[in-house]
């Protein structure tokens, strides 16, 4: 260590964190004596490192032992980590000329949590009130909460609301009304969520343009007025 000059920190070893071993020695030898030799697993109370996973090669398959640091990693996730091992090394079992990438890393019941339960998000939505009603209503409900983000700009629910009826009140005195296609062409920005919204208040559906670019078209693309918004 100070040979490489690393900064030294309390909160981590200052060289490595995560530790594999993987023990694949014969059988201990007998002694001169006919003594019996076995391996014994000797507790250490305190983790060297912040991960540590020493695998043994024993007669009746592998040993995997963790070591680990209980201010880093609780005991349900060593728990996980030791399921997603062992899925993985029946794959290999099952199955050792396929692709590493094709080899399965959570086991039954949690892939079926991560595919499945927990993208059972399915809710009823009603049919009767349109996207600017949804809208409205989440107004209502987060009025100062931030509603988009563009860069460094933003707007809450109650400014882009405000903003968007705006514009819809000028696209209604220019004809805007049901049936009626209303064409936006803006980059991606605050004023293009605010067009899209003004336009579905005003009772007309937006058609999005977009520039062919080309060399002529570019004069023409810096002299394309916004919407009016504000």
């Amino acid at each position: 260590m100070d040979a490489l000059g690393t900064v030294r920190h309390l909160r981590h070893a200052p060289l490595v964190q995560v530790i594999f071993t993987f023990q694949n020695a014969s059988e201990l030898p007998v002694g001169p004596l006919d003594l019996r030799v076995q391996p014994i697993l000797v507790e250490h109370g305190t983790a060297k490192f912040d991960l540590t996973l020493d695998m043994c090669e024993e007669a009746e398959g592998l040993r995997a032992v963790f070591q680990y640091n209980t201010e880093l990693f609780a005991d349900l996730t060593i728990t996980r980590m030791l399921g997603r091992l062992q899925t993985l090394l029946e794959g290999i079992v099952a199955d050792a000329d396929q692709a590493i990438t094709t080899l399965p890393l959570l086991p039954a019941a949690e892939r079926q949590q991560v595919l499945m339960t927990w993208n059972a998000t399915q809710a009823a939505s009603p049919r009767e009130v349109c996207l600017q009603g949804l809208f409205e209503a989440q107004v209502e409900r987060t009025p100062d909460a931030v509603a988009v983000v563009c860069a460094e700009q933003q707007l809450t629910y109650r400014e882009l609301n405000r903003q968007a009826n705006k514009l819809a009140h000028v696209l209604r005195t220019l004809g805007a009304r049901p049936d009626r296609l209303v064409g936006i062409c803006l980059e991606r920005s605050l004023e293009m969520v605010i067009g899209l919204l003004g336009v579905l208040k005003a009772g007309a559906a937006y058609v999005p343009l977009v520039l062919p670019i080309r060399r002529s078209a570019w004069p023409l693309c810096w002299r394309i007025p916004r919407l009016p918004c504000c």
